[in-house]
């Protein structure tokens, strides 16, 4: 059985209740489908008729996406990997914001891009394409052991997660390499311990260059495959395979036989035989369906005429003795593969039965079966005394309410009713292989009338003792408890099929003495019938089958479209962002086929006319296109992920095209960390002209000098480029100063916001807090001396105490800055322009203080 998943349950709910609800379903095609959901052994009993408990939903709560923890980047530390030698570090402050890491080609920003995908995936899409990579991606300015450190952070955690990837000193193999987790105060732990396995398959973060386009051009089946996880339908696709898987293997039983039938019909016909006519022609259709398997069976061992031997005078056997040796030859006994089946699933029920002993349900099934005999002895004998404590009265008021008990109680007894009925419909299944002892087990002594009594004696030991056998195989249907009945369907079958076994193989041996000439045929007819019943008793459930996929590939369908329509208009709504002056327009996006015929479809127009997108698209727009799926699916809500690594996005795009990545870039980063690796000087300014305050939009520099060594520099951070920004409008003497009156107090304003905002999430999310209320504070925080109290004191009711702290704490000329920064755009400045940019940037120092 497939191991359960909250996601799995919440699956099960939906199928189970499409299947109870599909009236035009036969009992049959509904249980093959529950059980070809739960996996391929109870698909396999349930195809040899085994009973199915439809088990009712758990429909337990399920989490609410928001509240699934998430994970952001901290830091990545490198040495001796591809471009980079010494150790060198990208800090990255967790948290939502875009941060753009330049540099030009070879100065070894894709490294750190390569290494955190690769540390935490353990592939690279070009470790994966390329020979030249695999073999190169060590650097070949470092001996020492290559490392990577990838420092993460947890929403609602104080501790950090730092996962290293160390290989030999000495090994070249990029496969070669250990992985671990190193927790504060913890022993290192296997990364194979951090769930993040799936996740990191269904939402993959990481985006490089070499699969942007990829991501469009790959084979289509490539693309359904990367699509498909997130809507979270593999367990009905599971299922839908075991149904083919078995449809094929029953097809292929059919289609094997098929040699091994032409060749006995070969072997038949020179026969001049009348029984190998009559084979002939129940075996002469290709269709198992067609088979006459009984008539064959009948043929083969069919009556012989008495004979006197020619040289002794010894009369031959007579009719009714052959009659009853074919008779022996021919017993069958259960399977023992439904044997074992069937003996399994009672066990089962027994144990689902056992296991609500004593639980609520239980009692109130047990409850329940008190009173309703109470009520029924009450309907028989009317009001009276109570027949078993004998001290209360049985009466119309008492009947009143017993019922409602009853009613109750049977409400709760639903799960121990659902398992009783299940036991009795195992034990009805197992008690189907127990019958009678066949007719040909009771028949008078074969010897009593032959003169070879010493063979003829042998065969009636041998029939008495399988009939002794058979006799104690049928008294299993006087056992009565259900647990014993499923071991004595063990202990007793082996005996019986011994004695059966043994009985049939003499019966056999004496009729090959009997019919020398037709018996080699005869056993050869009915070994092939022997191999061909279960192919042909197989065939009506391929139309079982078939309606059993035809039914999950309508559920299947119906569920992808409805868990695909959101993140194809995420596409779509990004796609506009993106195209910017393209003519191409999406059109509808759909997931088709199955197996070998899966693909992924976009619909689009070009300049109103209809095509595929693939067909139509240029380089730039492919790439545009390729970003526009990669975000919907790695910024899902279910994704533990709150970061996107996506490396150099920008080529083959049109200058309008990188303003939209810019736009879609920072809107993106308002809800997630973005880091994105270019050498493109355009995405950077798009950016920074796009861009605000709010936005916490960073820049780092990577450089390289000689020997591999690589530096990151952080650029100046939201504040300091405001400040800048003030300090060169203040020293423009042709700017006009109702212009500098505008700009330079609200560029100063900004300052103090972004560093105050700044401060309060670095304090609130060391200190555990969730991001989402981070950023919820932050934004009903409106005023400046209100992002100035949750700066100091993590509280934003405490704003019209601000300004005292700041003249007590810091001296009343800070308190004076805070307070223009506070009213400006509502109060005009008149003061010294060079002085504000001064005292803000004294007044922003303060703040960074308090990190």
């Amino acid at each position: 059985m497939t191991e359960p998943t909250v996601a799995r349950d919440e699956l099960y709910e939906v199928l189970f209740d499409a299947v109870i609800e599909a009236d035009s379903l036969s009992d049959q095609v509904k249980d093959l489908v529950l059980a070809a959901f739960e996996g391929a052994e109870e698909l396999e009993r349930a195809l040899g008729g085994a009973a199915v408990v439809r088990a009712e939903p758990l429909r337990l709560a399920r989490p609410d996406p928001g509240q699934i923890p998430g994970v952001f980047l901290k830091s990545i530390s490198v040495r001796g990997f591809r471009g980079i030698g010494p150790t060198a570090t990208l800090d990255l402050q967790p948290g939502r914001g875009l941060v753009l890491v330049v540099g030009r080609n070879g100065s070894g920003k894709s490294s750190f891009a390569e290494a955190a995908e690769f540390v935490l995936t353990n592939r690279t899409e070009r470790a994966e394409r390329g020979k030249v990579w695999r073999d190169g991606w060590r650097n070949v300015h470092r001996t020492e052991a290559p490392r990577i450190e990838l420092e993460l952070t947890v929403e609602g955690s104080r501790r950090s997660y730092t996962v290293v990837r160390e290989w030999p000193a000495d090994n070249r193999d990029i496969t070669a390499g250990t992985t671990q987790v190193l927790v504060h105060s913890e022993s290192p732990r296997p990364f194979a311990e951090l769930a993040w396995h799936t996740a990191l398959t269904d939402y993959r973060p990481f985006l490089a260059y070499s699969e942007l386009s990829g991501l469009i051009t790959n084979p289509n089946s490539e693309i359904f495959d990367a699509l498909a996880p997130i809507l979270g339908l593999d367990d009905l696709t599971d299922a839908d395979q075991r149904l083919q898987k078995t449809h094929s293997a029953i097809k292929a039983a059919a289609k094997a036989a098929g040699p091994s039938r032409t060749a006995l019909l070969a072997a038949l016909t020179p026969s001049d035989d009348p029984r190998a006519a009559t084979v002939i022609e129940a075996l002469s259709k290709a269709s198992p369906h067609r088979w006459d398997l009984e008539a064959a069976t009948t043929a083969a061992c069919g009556p012989v005429s008495p004979s006197v031997h020619p040289v002794t005078g010894v009369v031959g056997p007579t009719e009714d003795e052959v009659t009853r040796l074919r008779d022996l030859a021919a017993l069958t006994v259960p399977a023992a593969t439904d044997v074992a089946a069937r003996a399994d699933g009672l066990r089962a029920a027994v144990k689902r039965v056992a296991d609500l002993d004593g639980t609520p349900a239980a009692e109130a099934r047990r409850l329940a079966s008190l009173l309703t005999a109470g009520l029924d002895h009450h309907h028989t004998t009317g009001d009276g005394p109570c027949p078993v404590c004998g001290t209360g009265t049985l009466d119309g008021a008492w009947r009143t309410a017993a019922t409602a008990e009853v009613n109750r109680l049977r409400g709760l007894a639903t799960e121990a009713d659902a398992a009783v009925v299940g036991l009795d419909a195992a034990t009805r299944t197992a008690l189907a292989l127990v019958a009678d002892s066949p007719p040909a087990l009771a028949r008078a002594n074969i010897a009593a009338d032959r003169a070879e009594a010493g063979a003829a004696a042998e065969l009636d030991e041998l029939t008495a003792q399988a009939l002794a056998a058979w006799r104690d195989w049928s008294r299993m249907r006087e056992v009565t408890t259900p647990g014993q009945l499923a071991d004595e369907l063990g202990r007793r079958y082996q005996p019986l099929t011994a004695a059966v076994d043994a009985l049939r193989a003499i019966a056999a041996a004496r009729l090959a003495e009997i019919e020398t000439a037709w018996t080699p045929l005869a056993r050869r007819v009915l070994e092939w019938v022997a191999e061909a019943r279960p192919v042909q008793e197989r065939q009506p459930l391929l139309t079982t089958i078939e309606n059993a996929r035809k039914f999950l590939g309508v559920l299947t369908k119906r569920l992808r479209d409805e868990r695909l329509a959101p993140f194809a208009e995420q596409l779509r709504e990004i796609w506009t962002r993106l195209r910017q002056e393209s003519n191409v327009d999406l059109g509808p996006i759909s997931l088709e086929g199955t197996s070998t015929r899966r693909r992924l479809r976009i619909d689009a127009t070009v300049d109103g006319v209809g095509g595929e997108a693939l067909g139509v698209m240029s380089q730039g727009e492919l790439h545009a296109l390729g970003l526009a799926m990669f975000l919907p699916r790695a910024t899902r809500p279910e994704s533990p992920f709150r970061f996107v690594v996506i490396d150099d996005p920008v080529q083959a795009m049109d200058p309008a095209k990188v303003d939209g990545l810019a736009q879609v870039l920072l809107e993106k980063a308002k809800q997630r960390q973005v880091v994105v690796f270019t050498h493109d000087d355009r995405l950077a300014d798009a950016v920074r002209r796009f861009s605000k305050p709010d936005d916490m939009a960073r820049r780092v520099e990577v450089f390289r000098r000689e020997g591999s060594v690589v530096e990151p520099r952080t650029a100046l951070d939201p504040a300091a480029q405001c400040l800048k920004d003030a300090d060169a409008l203040a020293r423009t003497d042709s700017l006009p100063d109702d212009v500098k009156a505008g700009l330079i107090p609200a560029l100063c304003k900004s300052a103090v916001d972004a560093v105050c905002a700044d401060v309060f999430r670095r304090r609130r999310l060391a200190s555990g807090a969730s991001h989402p209320a981070v950023e919820k504070e932050l934004e009903e925080a409106k005023r400046t001396i209100t992002r100035a109290a949750l700066a100091i004191h993590l509280d934003r009711s405490k704003d019209s105490g601000v300004l005292g702290w700041v003249n007590r704490q810091w001296g009343s000329s800070y308190g004076d800055t805070l307070k223009v920064a506070n009213v400006s755009g509502h109060q005009p400045y008149g003061g010294d322009y060079l002085e504000l940019v001064k005292d803000t940037r004294a007044l922003v120092r303060k703040f960074e203080a308090l990190r």
